[in-house]
């Protein structure tokens, strides 16, 4: 039964697919290609890309902290939040 996900997870996504599952614009996506060491791979002319080693580098690229915002260049950072005192 966990074959047809595993063969959906082995499909390899379009731009248009890739953009949306990240919530990114398609100009966005083909600045990270010419940019960054996104894996994806060109069949026909076309970019494609694999969602499992698509998961598999955002994982790697949070962990090592060079994970940037989408468009803005400088690295996310997480803060804690700090409790605000109310009345």
């Amino acid at each position: 039964m966990d074959q047809p996900e595993q063969k959906n997870e082995a499909r390899l996504m379009t731009i248009k697919e890739v953009a949306e599952y990240l919530a990114i614009h398609e100009m966005t996506l083909y600045t990270l290609l010419h940019e960054s060491d996104i894996p994806a791979m060109k069949l026909g002319g076309q970019w494609r890309f694999n969602k499992q080693i698509l998961d598999a580098w955002i994982v790697k690229e949070m962990e090592q902290g060079r994970m940037r915002q989408l468009g803005g260049g400088k690295p996310v950072k997480a803060h804690p939040v700090k409790a605000r005192r109310t009345a």
